[in-house]
């Protein structure tokens, strides 16, 4: 009777949830509040992983009105469904900001835990719930022209995120190398400290492979744009790894080595997989298809004029000419495996949740 009292004061009133179990250990009210955040954080979570699949896009586009308009203006009927689960996750990261906004409004400047605004913090977790499913409801019936302005709030708040994470995985590696190598303890770790220069190595290697994939399916010859990404990118992390072992650098900081300097280098690679998967396809021409097809061409001409149909042939040829000299191709790889792209946006929300929970 006691624990269904205490779960519904959990649910409906101020109180903290707490485990309802007399074998497992009691549970403070910060600790509560942590696991209750993540819960509901892996309940979003989900859901935006289920709006890409392509099943759930096709019955959103079916059922949730104007969802699909982006398409009409964007006249890509192809990747309709792609458009729709991208634009579902937009809502539902829009309902999510709105319910984290309100309860800053509610819980700034609380004084203590013992304050009454701090229930609101721990406790009255159904109707955070329903609050916060009613949003997500709600952000699906927003005019389809707000979308576009969601979309560079969208895109500035993931520049913020971004350095935000950068942050936490400096603080993270830090924690990390002070462990292995015993500076917390005060005493100098060899097995920890050989552990950490292997990791080192090991995403090194990892980050050499990741560029060298990229420049082998995102850099193709012509592609400019992309060159300079790569070539960009491939800068910062050797001049990042090169300050790192700069020996100013070890007498400022003592804990900095190339465990943080590896560890950022890998991420580097996963936001330059992010950022070519996401841009717009950029148009190069096949030089070689395009002689290829000239020489075959001219062949076919020179050929065509010791027939008797001259001018149907040269109608042929001058069609398969003009296809041979535009015939373009994307800095994408290959289509054959369309779900590729697809990769990098589930990443993307795995980094997101992990960097969510760690902070």
């Amino acid at each position: 009777m006691g624990c269904c009292i205490s779960q519904f004061a959990c649910c409906c009133g101020p109180a903290s949830c707490a485990l309802c179990c007399s074998c497992l250990p009691p549970v403070n009210e910060s600790t509560s509040t942590r696991g209750m955040y993540t819960i509901l954080l892996t309940f979003i979570f989900i859901i935006q992983c289920l709006t890409l699949i392509p099943d759930l896009q096709n019955l959103l586009e079916e059922h949730v009105v104007n969802i699909s308009e982006i398409c009409q203006q964007l006249k890509s009927d192809s990747e309709c469904d792609m458009v729709v689960g991208y634009k579902a996750v937009y809502r539902l990261s829009l309902a999510v900001v709105i319910f984290y906004f309100l309860h800053v409004l509610l819980t700034a400047f609380v004084p203590s835990s013992n304050h009454w605004r701090a229930s609101i913090q721990n406790g009255y977790w159904g109707f955070k719930f329903l609050v916060l499913i009613g949003l997500c409801v709600a952000a699906f019936f927003i005019p389809t022209e707000f979308s576009i302005y969601w979309m560079y709030v969208g895109m500035t708040g993931g520049v913020l995120f971004i350095l935000l994470q950068l942050i936490l995985l400096v603080d993270f590696t830090h924690s990390w190398n002070a462990r292995w190598n015993g500076r917390k303890r005060g005493q100098r770790n060899k097995c920890g400290f050989v552990g950490t220069v292997v990791v080192a190595a090991l995403l090194f290697a990892v980050t050499i492979l990741g560029m060298v994939f990229l420049f082998f399916y995102y850099g193709w010859q012509g592609c400019t744009t992309n060159h300079i990404f790569l070539s960009v990118n491939i800068g910062l992390c050797a001049l990042l790894t090169f300050l790192t072992l700069l020996p100013c650098t070890m007498k400022r900081n003592p804990n900095a080595g190339l465990l943080q300097a590896s560890v950022i280098c890998v991420y580097v690679v996963y936001l330059t997989w992010s950022g070519l998967t996401s841009e717009p396809p950029e148009e190069i021409e096949n030089l070689l298809d395009t002689l290829f097809g000239k020489t075959m061409a001219l062949i076919s001409v020179d050929t065509s004029t010791t027939t008797q149909s001259t001018a149907k042939t040269g109608q042929v040829t001058s069609r398969s000419s003009s296809h041979a000299y535009n015939y373009t191709s994307s800095c994408r790889p290959d289509p054959a495996f369309p779900q590729a792209d697809r990769i990098a946006s589930y990443a993307g929300l795995v980094i997101m949740f992990i960097m969510a929970i760690y902070s």
